[in-house]
């Protein structure tokens, strides 16, 4: 069975070793899936290229406040999520090494947290 386009295990691999994009902590980060309109309904959730990095504390901390609410925290916070999952979407879609690719994403989600 072929795979729905922007879907990527890779990709999702190097969400996981990005430090969180709301608190910056590493570790226990956790791939989160933007809530889009066009994602809604039963059983559906937005490909992975619409995946960002966040710490479980951080990531129980959207699901807990419901999907409709989800853009303006991260708003408040600071962060611009689909920006952000775009921008790290096209740096893992590039022919750099696994190392480059990483510190690329690395350097996209400090730009895009708090004080940065």
């Amino acid at each position: 069975m072929r795979k729905r386009a922007g879907m990527s295990d890779r990709h999702l691999a190097l969400i996981r070793l990005l430090p969180c994009s709301v608190c910056r902590i590493y570790g226990g980060v956790e791939a989160h899936h933007l809530m889009l309109r066009e994602f809604r309904g039963v059983g559906q959730k937005a490909p992975d290229m619409f995946a960002i990095p966040l710490c479980s504390s951080c990531h129980r901390r959207m699901h807990t406040r419901g999907s409709k609410v989800h853009t303006d925290i991260f708003k408040a916070e600071g962060v611009d999520d689909v920006r952000l999952a775009y921008e790290l979407w096209t740096a893992y879609n590039t022919s750099e090494t696994h190392s480059v690719r990483l510190n690329r994403m690395r350097a996209i989600v400090m730009t895009h947290t708090v004080g940065e």
